[in-house]
């Protein structure tokens, strides 16, 4: 399953799936290792970000993928109040 099926973009999903192959769970910077435009990265760094998806650390450079439970529970949320939302 990607992010694509959850109504998220191909840059989303891509960006996402950077932060979550980190060898370990922490906050880093992505734009280099997604291999995406800077602009396009940050946009879908928003995105995922806004959908509880991904972490912001407090300096505002660096992301981490939220924990499974965390995103799935906020997604499902979402779903809840948002059906028809893609």
């Amino acid at each position: 399953m990607s992010l694509q099926d959850l109504g998220l973009t191909a840059d989303d999903d891509t960006v996402h799936q950077a932060l979550t192959a980190l060898p370990s769970p922490g906050y880093e910077e992505p734009a280099g290792a997604v291999g995406l435009p800077e602009q396009r990265t940050g946009a879908a760094l928003r995105t995922l970000t806004e959908r509880g998806l991904v972490l912001r650390a407090a300096d505002g450079q660096r992301y981490a993928a939220a924990p499974p439970a965390v995103a799935l529970g906020v997604e499902l949320a979402d779903r809840r109040e948002h059906p028809c939302r893609r």
